[in-house]
Protein backbone atom coordinates (compact mmCIF):
# COMPACT_ATOMS: atom_id res chain seq x y z
CA UNK A 1 0.00 0.00 0.00
CA UNK A 2 2.83 2.27 -0.50
CA UNK A 3 1.05 4.40 -3.32
CA UNK A 4 -1.91 4.69 -1.23
CA UNK A 5 -3.18 8.29 -1.07
CA UNK A 6 -6.07 9.84 1.03
CA UNK A 7 -8.51 12.77 0.77
CA UNK A 8 -11.10 14.04 3.22
CA UNK A 9 -14.49 15.29 2.37
CA UNK A 10 -17.76 15.20 4.27
CA UNK A 11 -20.86 12.92 4.86
CA UNK A 12 -22.95 10.97 7.52
CA UNK A 13 -26.02 9.16 7.97
CA UNK A 14 -30.59 6.06 4.92
CA UNK A 15 -32.33 3.15 4.64
CA UNK A 16 -32.35 0.50 7.62
CA UNK A 17 -28.77 0.09 7.99
CA UNK A 18 -27.97 2.09 5.22
CA UNK A 19 -25.99 5.62 4.84
CA UNK A 20 -26.00 8.02 1.59
CA UNK A 21 -23.41 10.51 1.59
CA UNK A 22 -21.61 13.38 -1.03
CA UNK A 23 -17.62 12.36 -0.92
CA UNK A 24 -16.45 14.68 -3.22
CA UNK A 25 -17.54 17.10 -5.84
CA UNK A 26 -17.07 17.61 -9.45
CA UNK A 27 -15.29 20.68 -11.11
CA UNK A 28 -14.82 22.43 -8.21
CA UNK A 29 -14.05 24.42 -5.95
CA UNK A 30 -11.08 22.94 -5.32
CA UNK A 31 -10.80 21.39 -1.50
CA UNK A 32 -8.35 21.47 1.13
CA UNK A 33 -5.04 19.91 -1.05
CA UNK A 34 -5.91 22.42 -3.97
CA UNK A 35 -7.46 19.51 -6.26
CA UNK A 36 -10.15 19.65 -8.40
CA UNK A 37 -11.99 16.14 -9.69
CA UNK A 38 -12.63 16.02 -13.41
CA UNK A 39 -16.29 14.20 -13.98
CA UNK A 40 -16.05 10.78 -15.32
CA UNK A 41 -12.76 9.51 -13.17
CA UNK A 42 -15.19 6.20 -12.14
CA UNK A 43 -17.43 3.91 -13.18
CA UNK A 44 -21.03 3.92 -11.46
CA UNK A 45 -21.15 1.69 -9.26
CA UNK A 46 -17.94 1.39 -8.35
CA UNK A 47 -17.10 -0.48 -5.15
CA UNK A 48 -15.86 0.55 -1.87
CA UNK A 49 -15.18 -0.71 1.83
CA UNK A 50 -16.26 1.20 4.79
CA UNK A 51 -13.96 1.83 7.59
CA UNK A 52 -15.29 2.00 11.14
CA UNK A 53 -13.58 5.74 11.51
CA UNK A 54 -11.68 4.20 14.76
CA UNK A 55 -8.29 5.42 13.44
CA UNK A 56 -8.37 6.87 9.80
CA UNK A 57 -8.33 4.00 7.06
CA UNK A 58 -8.02 1.86 9.20
CA UNK A 59 -9.61 -1.05 7.43
CA UNK A 60 -7.04 -0.34 4.69
CA UNK A 61 -3.96 -0.65 6.71
CA UNK A 62 -5.14 -3.54 8.67
CA UNK A 63 -5.68 -2.60 11.66
CA UNK A 64 -9.07 -2.74 11.98
CA UNK A 65 -12.38 -4.48 9.95
CA UNK A 66 -14.09 -3.01 7.53
CA UNK A 67 -17.54 -2.71 8.82
CA UNK A 68 -19.50 -2.18 5.36
CA UNK A 69 -19.40 -1.32 1.79
CA UNK A 70 -20.53 1.42 -0.80
CA UNK A 71 -21.31 1.78 -4.21
CA UNK A 72 -19.84 5.50 -5.60
CA UNK A 73 -21.95 7.38 -7.96
CA UNK A 74 -21.61 10.44 -10.07
CA UNK A 75 -24.30 12.61 -10.17
CA UNK A 76 -23.58 16.24 -12.12
CA UNK A 77 -21.77 17.99 -9.47
CA UNK A 78 -20.64 15.45 -7.02
CA UNK A 79 -19.60 11.61 -6.25
CA UNK A 80 -22.14 10.04 -4.04
CA UNK A 81 -21.73 7.27 -1.89
CA UNK A 82 -24.45 4.28 -0.76
CA UNK A 83 -23.46 2.14 1.34
CA UNK A 84 -24.75 -0.42 4.25
CA UNK A 85 -22.94 -1.07 7.36
CA UNK A 86 -23.10 -4.42 8.75
CA UNK A 87 -24.16 -5.65 12.43
CA UNK A 88 -21.22 -6.02 14.15
CA UNK A 89 -20.36 -4.45 17.25
CA UNK A 90 -18.03 -1.36 15.56
CA UNK A 91 -20.68 -0.70 12.46
CA UNK A 92 -23.20 -0.23 14.94
CA UNK A 93 -21.25 2.08 17.00
CA UNK A 94 -20.54 3.67 13.73
CA UNK A 95 -24.39 3.77 12.66
CA UNK A 96 -24.82 5.65 16.43
CA UNK A 97 -21.81 7.95 15.51
CA UNK A 98 -23.87 9.03 11.95
CA UNK A 99 -27.27 9.19 13.66
CA UNK A 100 -25.80 11.41 16.82
CA UNK A 101 -23.42 14.11 14.27
CA UNK A 102 -25.75 13.59 11.16
CA UNK A 103 -24.09 15.79 8.50
CA UNK A 104 -21.18 16.96 11.27
CA UNK A 105 -19.62 13.78 10.90
CA UNK A 106 -16.61 14.01 7.50
CA UNK A 107 -15.33 11.38 5.51
CA UNK A 108 -11.59 10.56 3.89
CA UNK A 109 -11.11 8.72 0.61
CA UNK A 110 -8.03 6.13 -0.06
CA UNK A 111 -7.54 5.69 -3.51
CA UNK A 112 -4.81 4.10 -5.83
CA UNK A 113 -3.64 4.59 -9.32
CA UNK A 114 -3.79 8.44 -9.28
CA UNK A 115 -3.76 10.27 -12.58
CA UNK A 116 -3.85 14.35 -12.62
CA UNK A 117 -2.53 17.31 -14.42
CA UNK A 118 -1.41 20.76 -14.16
CA UNK A 119 -4.71 22.82 -14.29
CA UNK A 120 -5.10 24.62 -17.38
CA UNK A 121 -5.48 28.58 -17.94
CA UNK A 122 -9.58 27.99 -18.11
CA UNK A 123 -9.60 26.22 -14.87
CA UNK A 124 -6.82 28.69 -13.41
CA UNK A 125 -9.76 31.67 -14.11
CA UNK A 126 -12.23 30.48 -12.49
CA UNK A 127 -10.23 29.07 -9.44
CA UNK A 128 -6.47 30.79 -9.11
CA UNK A 129 -5.99 28.03 -5.89
CA UNK A 130 -6.13 25.15 -8.23
CA UNK A 131 -3.26 23.29 -7.93
CA UNK A 132 -4.24 19.35 -9.52
CA UNK A 133 -6.64 18.33 -11.48
CA UNK A 134 -7.18 14.31 -10.74
CA UNK A 135 -8.59 12.88 -14.57
CA UNK A 136 -8.95 9.56 -13.28
CA UNK A 137 -8.30 7.01 -10.00
CA UNK A 138 -9.10 4.17 -8.19
CA UNK A 139 -11.03 4.54 -4.75
CA UNK A 140 -10.83 1.66 -2.50
CA UNK A 141 -12.34 2.61 0.37
CA UNK A 142 -14.36 5.59 2.69
CA UNK A 143 -13.66 6.10 6.19
CA UNK A 144 -14.75 8.63 8.66
CA UNK A 145 -12.55 11.43 10.21
CA UNK A 146 -11.98 14.52 12.03
CA UNK A 147 -11.71 16.43 9.39
CA UNK A 148 -12.08 16.68 5.50
CA UNK A 149 -10.30 18.65 2.75
CA UNK A 150 -14.46 19.69 1.74
CA UNK A 151 -15.88 20.37 4.70
CA UNK A 152 -19.04 20.95 5.01
CA UNK A 153 -20.10 21.10 1.02
CA UNK A 154 -19.87 17.28 1.33
CA UNK A 155 -21.99 15.53 3.95
CA UNK A 156 -24.78 13.55 4.83
CA UNK A 157 -27.31 13.44 2.66
CA UNK A 158 -30.22 10.79 3.99
CA UNK A 159 -30.10 7.64 6.27
CA UNK A 160 -32.07 5.13 8.47
CA UNK A 161 -30.39 3.12 11.15
CA UNK A 162 -31.03 -0.42 12.09
CA UNK A 163 -31.08 -3.20 14.69
CA UNK A 164 -29.59 -1.74 17.99
CA UNK A 165 -29.49 1.81 16.46
CA UNK A 166 -32.83 2.35 17.69
CA UNK A 167 -33.54 5.72 15.54
CA UNK A 168 -36.60 4.81 15.21
CA UNK A 169 -36.48 4.71 11.35
CA UNK A 170 -36.76 8.27 10.86
CA UNK A 171 -35.61 10.08 8.26
CA UNK A 172 -33.11 12.72 8.57
CA UNK A 173 -34.22 15.96 6.58
CA UNK A 174 -32.68 19.03 7.36
CA UNK A 175 -34.88 21.88 7.53
CA UNK A 176 -33.99 25.38 6.27
CA UNK A 177 -33.07 28.00 8.71
CA UNK A 178 -35.33 30.70 9.58
CA UNK A 179 -35.13 33.82 7.17
CA UNK A 180 -33.62 36.40 9.07
CA UNK A 181 -35.90 38.97 10.62
CA UNK A 182 -34.04 41.89 8.93
CA UNK A 183 -34.72 40.54 5.49
CA UNK A 184 -38.57 42.17 5.63
CA UNK A 185 -40.20 41.82 1.79
CA UNK A 186 -40.55 45.53 0.28
CA UNK A 187 -41.90 46.45 -3.29
CA UNK A 188 -39.27 47.20 -5.83
CA UNK A 189 -39.60 50.05 -8.29
CA UNK A 190 -40.03 48.62 -11.88
CA UNK A 191 -37.04 49.44 -13.29
CA UNK A 192 -34.74 48.32 -10.23
CA UNK A 193 -36.95 44.84 -10.92
CA UNK A 194 -36.50 44.34 -14.73
CA UNK A 195 -32.19 45.12 -14.24
CA UNK A 196 -32.11 42.75 -11.89
CA UNK A 197 -34.20 40.23 -13.66
CA UNK A 198 -32.47 41.14 -16.99
CA UNK A 199 -28.56 40.41 -14.94
CA UNK A 200 -29.48 37.77 -13.34
CA UNK A 201 -30.86 35.83 -16.64
CA UNK A 202 -27.46 37.16 -18.65
CA UNK A 203 -24.79 35.56 -15.39
CA UNK A 204 -26.71 32.26 -15.59
CA UNK A 205 -25.88 32.08 -19.17
CA UNK A 206 -22.32 33.57 -18.83
CA UNK A 207 -21.19 31.08 -15.53
CA UNK A 208 -23.48 28.18 -16.03
CA UNK A 209 -25.48 28.39 -13.45
CA UNK A 210 -27.83 25.74 -13.18
CA UNK A 211 -30.13 26.53 -10.67
CA UNK A 212 -32.72 29.20 -11.40
CA UNK A 213 -33.25 31.10 -8.25
CA UNK A 214 -36.36 33.33 -6.78
CA UNK A 215 -35.84 37.16 -6.69
CA UNK A 216 -37.02 39.12 -3.64
CA UNK A 217 -36.91 42.80 -2.23
CA UNK A 218 -36.30 43.71 1.12
CA UNK A 219 -36.55 46.90 2.77
CA UNK A 220 -33.09 48.28 3.41
CA UNK A 221 -31.87 47.42 6.89
CA UNK A 222 -28.46 48.80 7.20
CA UNK A 223 -26.67 45.43 6.94
CA UNK A 224 -26.54 44.54 3.75
CA UNK A 225 -27.31 45.11 0.06
CA UNK A 226 -27.91 41.55 -0.55
CA UNK A 227 -28.40 38.40 0.29
CA UNK A 228 -28.53 34.76 -1.27
CA UNK A 229 -30.69 32.44 1.21
CA UNK A 230 -29.10 29.24 -0.42
CA UNK A 231 -30.76 26.18 1.96
CA UNK A 232 -33.47 26.37 0.13
CA UNK A 233 -35.68 24.83 -2.89
CA UNK A 234 -35.25 26.99 -4.73
CA UNK A 235 -32.50 29.23 -4.31
CA UNK A 236 -33.49 32.82 -2.95
CA UNK A 237 -31.33 35.73 -4.23
CA UNK A 238 -32.82 39.11 -1.76
CA UNK A 239 -32.16 42.73 -3.10
CA UNK A 240 -32.34 45.80 -1.14
CA UNK A 241 -35.50 48.27 -2.47
CA UNK A 242 -33.81 51.42 -3.59
CA UNK A 243 -30.52 50.91 -5.00
CA UNK A 244 -29.09 52.61 -7.67
CA UNK A 245 -29.15 50.91 -11.45
CA UNK A 246 -25.40 49.87 -10.95
CA UNK A 247 -25.73 48.57 -7.37
CA UNK A 248 -28.75 46.84 -8.40
CA UNK A 249 -26.80 45.10 -10.88
CA UNK A 250 -23.34 44.38 -8.70
CA UNK A 251 -25.53 42.86 -5.92
CA UNK A 252 -27.62 40.91 -8.23
CA UNK A 253 -24.74 39.25 -9.67
CA UNK A 254 -22.51 38.98 -6.39
CA UNK A 255 -25.70 36.82 -4.92
CA UNK A 256 -25.54 34.96 -8.19
CA UNK A 257 -22.08 33.76 -7.47
CA UNK A 258 -22.79 32.77 -4.51
CA UNK A 259 -25.49 30.27 -6.04
CA UNK A 260 -23.59 28.96 -8.40
CA UNK A 261 -20.92 28.26 -5.52
CA UNK A 262 -23.67 26.22 -3.58
CA UNK A 263 -24.78 24.14 -7.05
CA UNK A 264 -20.76 23.34 -7.08
CA UNK A 265 -21.05 22.38 -2.73
CA UNK A 266 -18.32 25.53 -1.99
CA UNK A 267 -17.68 24.85 1.41
CA UNK A 268 -18.23 28.59 2.39
CA UNK A 269 -19.13 31.59 0.95
CA UNK A 270 -16.34 34.04 -1.23
CA UNK A 271 -17.22 37.26 -1.14
CA UNK A 272 -14.32 38.28 -2.76
CA UNK A 273 -14.65 36.44 -5.65
CA UNK A 274 -18.05 37.15 -5.70
CA UNK A 275 -17.50 40.84 -5.95
CA UNK A 276 -14.61 40.42 -8.64
CA UNK A 277 -16.65 37.94 -10.64
CA UNK A 278 -19.74 40.62 -10.30
CA UNK A 279 -17.22 43.49 -11.53
CA UNK A 280 -16.03 42.05 -14.38
CA UNK A 281 -19.36 40.67 -16.00
CA UNK A 282 -21.64 43.98 -15.66
CA UNK A 283 -19.28 46.22 -18.39
CA UNK A 284 -20.13 42.83 -20.85
CA UNK A 285 -23.83 42.86 -20.45
CA UNK A 286 -24.60 45.89 -22.71
CA UNK A 287 -21.49 45.53 -24.76
CA UNK A 288 -22.67 44.84 -28.31
CA UNK A 289 -19.34 42.58 -28.77
CA UNK A 290 -20.86 40.26 -25.92
CA UNK A 291 -24.59 40.20 -27.07
CA UNK A 292 -24.31 36.71 -29.04
CA UNK A 293 -22.79 35.36 -25.76
CA UNK A 294 -25.76 37.31 -23.62
CA UNK A 295 -28.29 35.45 -25.61
CA UNK A 296 -29.67 38.90 -27.01
CA UNK A 297 -29.77 40.74 -23.37
CA UNK A 298 -27.49 43.48 -24.76
CA UNK A 299 -29.12 46.32 -25.58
Amino acid sequence: MSALDRKAFSAAPTEPGDFVARIWVINGPPDADADIELPKTIKDGHPVVVSDGVGDHSAIYGRRAAVGEARLFETDYAAIAAGRIDDSSAGLALRRRLREQGEHTEWSVAWTGLKARAPNASELERWPDVRRVIVGWNPIEISPVARGACGPACRTLSAKCAGACACGGKHITPEPAPRPADLEQWIPGFRQEAIARRVIAVGRRRWGVKSLPTIHFFRPNGRCSGQALLDREPKEIWIASGLDDEQTALTALHELWHVDEADHYAPARNEFAAEAMARRLLPEIDDPRHAGLNFGFGT
